[in-house]
């Protein structure tokens, strides 16, 4: 019963949002240190996919699953300019 609560798209959605956190995270401490808006950009992409990437390089899953879906490349960099717009 549990299992058909987290059905694919449930699964698929729940990653997009710890992206989005850890690309937030990765944004702030660009603004932190007084990045420009590609460097919050980029830094926001490495922190959000860093971790996964790697996982799945190491566990030999080519093409890893962050080039596989837009959708992991578009959340960080929307918030990476949800960052740089809002923080004051």
């Amino acid at each position: 019963m549990l299992t058909e609560l987290f059905t694919p798209s449930v699964q698929h959605a729940l990653d997009l949002v710890g992206i989005f956190v850890f690309a937030i995270s990765g944004a702030l401490l660009a603004v932190r240190k007084n990045f420009d808006v590609f460097g919050i950009a980029v830094l926001a992409e490495v922190t959000a996919l860093g971790g996964g990437l790697f996982r799945d390089v190491m566990i030999g899953a080519i093409p890893p699953a962050a080039f596989t879906d837009l959708g992991y490349f578009i959340t960080p960099l929307f918030a990476a300019v949800l960052v740089f717009f809002l923080h004051p």
